[in-house]
């Protein structure tokens, strides 16, 4: 076996074992090592517009969530650093004490629209939830990701943390 400690994406790639004796040697199959990072950004660390206010929530991940995007072109926007162009996931931590039901609210990525988010009831707007996760196209460099009440959208959620995993 082969233990990597505190293992970096710097780590990922190709492995295989040599075993020598006096008999000779012997040359493993070749293993392949993917690591995945997940970065967490607070909701209330981003720039909000409009109405979009910071709320003191201890039951919220950083003691602060996002609530208040409520009429069109209110948003929160936040960023995020890729080494590398491609794909990563996204993961949105929230709570909705609507007990009428779900809460829509638009995703844009890079200033563009990728598609209407669903927040369902949590019961409780300080029982946070995480969202499903949602594939988006991230570019080499600099990222936006905001959440933005559109026509078409309802009263927000109250937005607690993004999780972007590549």
């Amino acid at each position: 076996s082969y233990t990597i400690s505190n293992v970096q994406s710097g780590n990922a790639g190709s492995y295989s074992v040599v075993v020598s004796n006096s008999a000779g040697s012997v040359t493993s199959n070749v293993a392949t090592l993917s690591v995945t990072v997940t970065t967490l950004i607070e909701a209330e660390s981003g720039t909000r517009t409009g109405q979009a206010a910071v709320i003191a929530d201890a039951a919220a991940s950083g003691g602060n969530a996002v609530r208040n995007i409520i009429v069109p072109g209110d948003s929160l926007q936040v960023s995020y650093s890729a080494s590398s162009a491609g794909s990563g996931t996204l993961v949105i931590r929230f709570g909705n004490g609507d007990p009428g039901g779900t809460r829509l609210l638009s995703l844009y990525v890079n200033n563009v629209k990728r598609q209407q988010l669903s927040f369902p009831s949590t019961g409780s707007f300080s029982t946070y939830a995480d969202s499903a996760a949602i594939s988006i196209p991230l570019n080499a460099g600099s990222n936006t990701i905001r959440i933005q009440h559109d026509s078409g959208d309802t009263n927000s959620a109250r937005l607690d943390r993004f999780s972007v995993t590549r």
